[in-house]
């Protein structure tokens, strides 16, 4: 069982750590490994359904980065153009002391961002990529300007029909060994069933989990579904 100290939800505990832990397809993962290892990624835009992992992929990169040269915005709380004036564009614009690689800017829920902001950000984007690279998560990539989206490469989490059966099983082993890090006991056949009813939504599968398993409702692995 999870300690009764941890006030985290399983949704948050079970959020991706590393890329391969993401619904992606492989070679989407070897490409944004590629880029997280250098520290030079594009411009990009995380676009899919609720809960795929579009803010988990944006937060592995904001790890990997030293806390001084990042910074974190949420369109839904900070949509309009004085947030970018204000805060980002002196950030995105001031020199780093390293030289060698650039600052990062992700821009959560950025559907929400007004016209304004997304006309600016096209801007910063253009004069300053030298300097600072930006990540995007937006539900409805449809709400972002064509000339912001042009200047963005688009990463869709939505997962196709013919990757779906890898990509589940390759979570459900990476969820099964993580409920087991965590002291979480549960039956595989149940576990099986919630990731097949929910899947790709990784936030709803954790809820699920959480509701069956976890925090006092947990059973013996051997028990019958």
């Amino acid at each position: 069982m999870m300690s009764d100290g941890n006030r985290l939800p399983l949704s948050e505990l079970l959020r991706p750590q590393q890329l391969h832990d993401l619904t992606l397809s492989d070679h989407a993962i070897r490409r944004l490994q590629q880029m997280l290892d250098s520290r030079l990624p594009l411009n990009m835009v995380f676009h899919g359904p609720p809960g795929s992992g579009k803010t988990s992929a944006a937060k592995i990169f904001l790890t990997g980065w030293p806390g001084f040269d990042l910074m974190q915005i949420n369109g839904a709380m900070d949509a309009g153009i004085d947030t970018i004036r204000d805060q980002l564009s002196g950030f995105a614009r001031s020199p780093f002391s390293d030289s060698e690689h650039v600052k990062l800017c992700f821009i959560d829920e950025a559907d929400h961002l007004t016209k304004s902001a997304q006309a600016s950000l096209r801007v910063l984007i253009e004069r300053c990529s030298d300097k600072c690279r930006f990540i995007f998560a937006a539900n409805e990539i449809g709400k972002l300007e064509q000339p912001l989206r042009s200047r963005l490469k688009a990463v869709d989490f939505t997962i196709r029909f013919a990757n779906k059966d890898k990509a589940q099983d390759r979570y459900i082993g990476n969820i099964a060994g993580k409920l087991g890090e965590l002291g979480i006991k549960f039956n595989r056949e149940r576990l099986d069933r919630i990731v097949s009813v929910y899947f790709p939504d990784l936030r709803t599968i954790a809820n699920e989990i959480e509701f069956e398993f976890g925090l006092g409702n947990s059973v013996p692995a051997t028990d019958a579904a």
